[in-house]
């Protein structure tokens, strides 16, 4: 009689336990960020088993931070993820009825980096009393190209398939480089020029009297960055303003 009666007790356990783990319950929460209080849409939200990990349920959160779940009762291995913010993993998390969640915060995901040096140079312009400056930035000499690519990129200057160089629609323009007249300017010759030797281009429009009376729409004079002595392991013709029969030069 005791032997039935502890089978009867055993049975009757293990049938409450199976009605007990296919219960569904629901589980309600809310996501929000640490520093602003916001609500978080999109954050994902899983239940795992904790067993193999694998995922039971899950979802993602609504415009006002807000998700609910359905699954089976049991024990599950919360996990609460958003991309850039520290996740929140509750583990062995016992889920037998239906229940609001406290609310989950997260907050910045703080990652240790070395020290980083970023350094960004972008073209500019400069208004000046008699000229207008354009000071040539990594942005177009990371592009590669020529003189007149960087001509064609200055406000009021532009450059034809043939090399021809006009201001403000004006062919009547003078070039100079380094200001000094230069045979490249003829014949299309400022296509010799890499864009990464100029340093800069100035654009006078109204010229005073220590300027020749030529270039009526105005002048142009190209400012070539000056050679280093760090540059003396490069072979001179990479400068093309200046004879190639002077393999090595310092300014």
């Amino acid at each position: 009689m005791k032997k039935l009666f502890t089978i009867l007790i055993i049975g009757f356990s293990s049938i409450l336990v199976a009605q007990e783990a296919s219960k569904t319950v629901t589980i309600n929460g809310k996501v929000i960020e640490k520093n602003t209080a916001l609500p978080l849409e999109f954050a994902t939200i899983t239940f795992h088993n904790p067993s193999d990990n694998t995922i039971a349920a899950g979802t993602i959160t609504d415009d006002k931070g807000n998700f609910t779940i359905k699954t089976n009762a049991g024990n599950y291995t919360i996990k609460v993820e958003f991309i850039g913010l520290k996740s929140i993993i509750l583990s062995n998390k016992e889920l037998l009825v239906n229940q609001i969640m406290p609310t989950f915060i997260l907050e910045e995901e703080e990652t240790a980096l070395e020290t980083v040096e970023i350094k960004v140079e972008k073209s500019s312009i400069e208004h000046k009393l008699d000229k207008k400056v354009f000071n040539v930035g990594n942005d177009l000499v990371a592009k590669g190209g020529t003189a007149n690519d960087i001509l064609n990129n200055v406000p009021s200057v532009s450059v034809n398939s043939n090399g021809a160089v006009s201001l403000r629609g004006n062919s009547g323009v003078r070039i100079l480089i380094n200001g000094k007249p230069s045979v490249l300017t003829a014949n299309n010759g400022l296509e010799q020029i890499p864009a990464e030797n100029i340093e800069k281009v100035e654009v006078i429009t109204n010229p005073s009297s220590k300027y020749d009376s030529e270039g009526t729409a105005g002048i142009i004079n190209i400012v070539l960055k000056k050679i280093k002595a760090r540059d003396l392991a490069v072979p001179f013709r990479s400068h093309p303003e200046f004879p190639t029969t002077m393999p090595w030069v310092i300014m």
